[in-house]
């Protein structure tokens, strides 16, 4: 957790500049989308979605709060790969520069998104320890 919060705040010091594209990315914007896809679908946090199921039903609620809470989860989870696909389909025209616009925020702000999600995660690690010492 102090050596996320420790990067976060050296990531905020240095110069913006222009975000440089990681060199898996442009090597996957230079091969065959089916590649792209395959790439894709290894790429799939199921990690945190067995993290998720198993907090779910560790949860001791009903069956319904169960199903609703998989749903939500499942509903959140969706929408980052969903949202691309259905502005292509709804507004071709207007597509393309949306979709690079959004590229070019996650490529200036990966990091710190990765390390805000880093301290988050180590935050309610460390709040969990303590509560079951406690408890």
């Amino acid at each position: 957790m102090l050596v996320s919060l420790r990067a976060l705040r050296r990531r905020r010091e240095a110069a913006a500049g222009t975000p440089e594209t990681p060199k898996w990315v442009d090597r996957l914007d230079r091969t065959n989308w089916l590649l792209g896809i395959l790439v894709g679908a290894f790429m799939l946090t199921y990690s945190l979605t067995l993290a998720a199921a198993a907090e779910i039903l560790k949860a001791n609620v009903s069956r319904v709060d169960a199903v609703i809470a998989f749903v939500v989860f499942s509903l959140a989870s969706i929408t980052t790969i969903a949202a691309p696909i259905v502005l292509v389909v709804v507004r071709p025209e207007h597509s393309q520069e949306r979709l690079a616009a959004w590229r070019r925020w996650l490529l200036g702000n990966s990091r710190t998104i990765g390390l805000a999600a880093l301290l988050v995660i180590g935050a309610l690690l460390v709040a969990r320890g303590i509560h079951d010492l406690v408890a």
